[in-house]
């Protein structure tokens, strides 16, 4: 179906719930309504990550990645503006619900995966997208460029220095995850990571109203606190690589969270501090880990 499709379907009722949400007076059926939308967020923010990451070559991936977490970032701290602004609830259920209406307009402005193109044999479509992308950037790439590229692969191929034939394609299902015990082991690590990460990372967030100081700023900063990590995380994963980058973030969230159990009730300042350099590892960790999941 492809990303954009997708994108667009998704999209559709998450916007039909927003909106109705903010018109409802009915406590019940709100907390229904927005759970429902809730369930549709994991595929509204991935998707396009996803995109993003493969409309860009293997160079930029790091850097467009790093963007998109910083704009997510940024929302959060736009948030914490509107609620502390519009203190209505009725109005800032409008205010963060209408906007959506525009991006119905991603559906023609997005192009589709070249990458998710060619996996579906659709050369000419991927053709296209590449070149429009040559051309706005200034790029020049010589016509048929995939075609091409096709036909070399083939006479790869047929000359035997490919690994595999194309005429013997073999096909992947989701039980390969469970078949291999190295993909396996490295699945169940990852699906760990993920849960460790997610409890964390959403737990600071919603735990900021408990922080001892305004729920506006508490929530302001973090958000704010998250774009200095992914800039280091951006300049670390370069040098570094992934693994390393991926504990020490981990291991520095963790101990700064740890470490607001032993802070006297009194001194709110260095639990917040604490709470924010656990906002700031796991956030870095997070978004290294989109990196290596992608």
């Amino acid at each position: 179906m492809g990303s954009s499709y997708i994108i667009l379907h998704y999209h559709f009722p998450r916007s039909e719930f927003v909106n109705i949400n903010s018109i409802l007076t009915n406590y019940v059926v709100y907390t229904i309504l927005r759970t429902i939308n809730g369930l549709f967020f994991p595929a509204i923010y991935q998707i396009p990550f996803i995109l993003a990451l493969e409309l860009m070559g293997p160079r930029y991936r790091t850097f467009a990645g790093m963007v998109i977490c910083m704009f997510f970032a940024l929302g959060l701290s736009l948030l914490a503006l509107l609620g502390y602004l519009l203190r209505n609830w009725y109005t800032l259920s409008l205010a963060t619900s209408v906007p959506f209406v525009l991006l119905f307009s991603y559906y023609w402005i997005i192009p589709e995966s070249p990458r998710w193109l060619l996996s579906k044999n659709r050369i000419d479509e991927a053709e296209e997208i590449v070149q429009t992308m040559a051309r706005i950037n200034g790029k020049k790439v010589s016509k048929n460029f995939l075609r091409k590229m096709e036909l070399e692969n083939k006479k790869k191929a047929w000359n035997g220095t490919l690994c595999q034939q194309e005429a013997s394609p073999t096909s992947a299902t989701p039980m390969d995850i469970l078949r291999h015990p190295n993909i396996r082991k490295k699945f169940f690590i990852l699906a760990f990571d993920w849960v460790a990460n997610a409890v964390v990372y959403n737990g600071l967030s919603y735990n900021a109203t408990n922080l001892g100081v305004s729920d506006y700023l508490a929530f302001f900063i973090g958000g704010v606190v998250e774009i200095p990590s992914y800039i280091i995380t951006w300049y670390t994963m370069d040098r570094w690589g992934r693994r390393w980058v991926l504990c020490l973030t981990m291991l520095l969230g963790g101990m700064a969270c740890v470490s607001c159990m032993f802070v006297p009730e009194d001194a709110i300042w260095i639990t917040v501090i604490l709470a924010m350099i656990g906002k700031f590892g796991i956030a870095a960790s997070f978004a290294v880990f989109l990196r290596i999941c992608r």
